[in-house]
């Protein structure tokens, strides 16, 4: 009987326990129910924070010129809410698919996106608060574990004379690792780039302008981006390390992986490498605030400067020259005799075994030829040239490898005295006053980018000219102010041609300007807007160590209703220019355009002239210049001087 009674003692007592537990448990699992039910709808912190300002840099929402907000970012996937107008609906989504979802591996939306979970984390402390598991993203931790970052340097590779897409220069991110940080080939790569295809020509520039590419960010090794972007290779670089926080870092990774798979349309104005850029860095530390202040067109050279312009964000900048300013630093250290030796050695018109072992400045010469050697293989496409090259390479070597190592000698290339970031901004506008024949005028002159032969090139890569929508207004004194000329592009690019390399010079302007169209001689000076294209081809050289001196044959096609005979005109012509530096701050340029046309309105149009820049510091000069036109038969002279700023 004892035993019955104890017996059911100890049943009642684990029947107690047992139901207390379950209450517990139901109780717990009903305030964790609660707590999820009551946080989905705390409406008044999700309205708050939908609008904070990290949250969305996060989704890259912005105001659009109609003031309508909207993301950048064009792939529905992003977004939880498939609304790409509200940022709160999209928290609002985001976080109660978080609270919903039962997948803990790498279709996880942790996993997917790391970035936003990360920060909506911080402010909800959901996994703090047992509201969401954490899930192990394993290939989100494999990838950072393989790039394993520990500095981040923002690369500027300078402008590319040659190619009219690289005269702004470019703009990527280099992640270094420890041992990146040694050896910057075994770092990777961060950008953002459209997906182009073999597209090339109008086709390119069209979809270009209006959208037509998708692009993304992409993390890579660094060597395949200089592999990838050939002439890297061949322009000078400069090297910003950035003063990131280890947990920057972190942001850093978990951004490039979110946003990695999802795409934007890509516009080449605006919506471009160089502010994609920004817009990450942005998002990793809001209060640098640094696009904000960008409208319907971003140039990479203007972004760097936005960038480094920010307090305690800059650490160490490092130059690294091209291998065509090497060759040109080694051979300005050549005798002639030597200099020539070794550009023969190099096309294979000379053996290097003839060489006798006692020539003086043997070593410097061999180094050279193998250097210059190394830049023509670049441009080889035959398997034969590519073979006779390595022949080549190897006789060198082994020739070079006979001659004491103490006979070399170290020729470091000093840095340039200005860097990209410090060079004049890029808009500018010129006031001006002067007389055109017998009337005087005022000229206002506006132009956002970039830079003209006649602007301080610190910063700039000397002989080059790009302008975009140059804009004249002019007011004589007897008429009202009138459209004078419109350029919406302009581009000049004189490369000198010399021992080392022989690149063509080029131009090519398309836009409105006047011209007096009658072969009667008129005392109207003010003309008849025509729209112009002229492109010249030809070479640019450097004369007597003072000043570069181009000429370049070319065509012309002229468009106007006001021709008498037909509505348009085409012809040849031949441009020359003579331009250089008289002191640190005063340059000058001698230049014409002789233009004969034969079809359509038979006429002539010619014009010499010549202009002086005086610099009054950085971001002011001083203007003025002198040019003598003929068109069908007037001539007249005209001078002007102004005073101009940048912006």
């Amino acid at each position: 009987m004892l035993f019955l009674h104890i017996s059911s003692w100890m049943k009642n007592l684990f029947i107690c326990v047992f139901t207390c537990i379950i209450s517990i448990q139901l109780k717990y699992a009903h305030a964790i129910d609660q707590t999820k039910t009551s946080f989905i709808s705390d409406s008044i912190k999700i309205e708050t924070l939908g609008f904070d300002r990290e949250w969305l840099l996060l989704n890259h929402f912005w105001k659009n010129i109609l003031g309508v907000r909207i993301s950048r970012i064009d792939d529905p996937d992003f977004f939880l809410s498939r609304q790409r107008s509200d940022p709160r609906l999209e928290l609002e989504a985001f976080i109660k698919a978080l609270t919903e979802e039962t997948i803990s591996n790498n279709e996880s939306l942790q996993c997917r996106f790391p970035a936003r979970f990360l920060w909506v984390d911080e402010k909800f402390s959901l996994t703090k608060n047992n509201i969401v598991v954490k899930v192990e993203c394993e290939e989100f931790e494999t990838w950072k574990e393989s790039i394993n970052l520990k500095r981040l340097v923002l690369v500027f590779p300078a402008a590319y004379l040659n190619n009219p897409a690289s005269m702004f220069g470019h703009t990527l991110l280099r992640l270094d690792s420890e041992q990146g940080i040694e050896n910057p080939l075994l770092s990777h790569a961060a950008g953002f780039s459209a997906a182009t295809g073999n597209d090339g020509g109008v086709a390119f520039a069209v979809k270009g302008l209006f959208g037509g590419y998708r692009s993304s960010y992409s993390v890579e090794p660094y060597y395949e981006t200089v592999k990838r972007y050939g002439d890297i290779e061949h322009r000078d670089i400069w090297e910003y390390e950035l003063l990131l926080t280890p947990s920057e870092n972190e942001r850093v990774m978990a951004s490039l992986w979110e946003l990695g798979h999802t795409y934007f349309d890509y516009y080449f104005f605006d919506e471009n490498c160089s502010y994609y850029l920004l817009a990450l860095l942005e998002t990793i530390r809001p209060e640098l605030n640094l696009i904000d202040g960008y409208g319907y067109w971003v140039i990479p050279s203007d972004t760097l400067k936005t960038l480094l312009s920010r307090n305690e964000i800059l650490g160490e900048v490092k130059f690294r020259p091209s291998l065509t300013s090497k060759l040109e630093a080694q051979s300005s250290r050549l005798s002639s005799d030597n200099l020539n030796l070794a550009l023969e050695i190099a096309k294979g018109s000379e053996s290097v075994a003839a060489i006798p072992s006692d020539r003086e400045g043997l070593a410097d010469l061999l180094e050279f030829s193998f250097d210059y050697l190394e830049y023509s293989n670049d441009k080889r496409d035959s398997k034969a040239d590519l073979a006779t090259d390595r022949n080549i390479a190897k006789e060198i070597l082994m020739k070079r490898s006979l001659l004491p190592t103490s006979i070399r000698k170290q020729y470091p290339i000093s840095k340039p005295e200005t860097r990209p970031d410090l060079a004049h901004d890029s808009g500018r506008i010129l006031t001006s006053v002067g007389r055109r024949g017998s009337q005087g005028f005022y000229d206002v002159e506006l132009k956002p980018a970039y830079h003209d032969l006649l602007d301080r090139f610190d910063g700039f890569k000397g002989g080059a000219a790009i302008d975009f929508f140059n804009l004249r207004l002019r007011h004589y004194e007897t008429k009202n102010v009138a459209l004078q000329s419109f350029y919406p592009i302009s581009i000049e690019s004189y490369s000198q041609w010399n021992k080392l390399f022989r690149p063509l010079s080029w131009n090519i302007k398309t836009g409105l300007e006047r011209e007096l169209v009658s072969n009667e001689g008129k005392s109207d000076v003010l003309g008849d807007l025509i729209g112009v294209i002229r492109t010249d081809a030809g070479v640019t050289t450097k004369l007597f160590d003072l000043f570069s001196f181009s000429i370049l044959p070319g065509v012309r096609a002229n468009v106007s209703p006001s021709y008498s005979d037909s509505d348009y005109a085409i012809g040849a012509g031949i441009g020359f220019r003579l331009f250089g530096t008289a002191t640190d701050n005063l340059r000058y340029l001698v230049g014409g355009d002789l233009s004969r046309f034969g079809i359509g309105e038979d006429h002539s149009n010619n014009n010499i002239r010549a202009e002086l820049n005086y610099d009054v510091g950085r971001q002011f000069i001083f203007r003025t210049g002198v040019q003598r036109q003929q068109s069908f038969n007037n001539y007249y002279t005209e001078y002007y001087i102004g005073f101009g700023s940048y912006f």
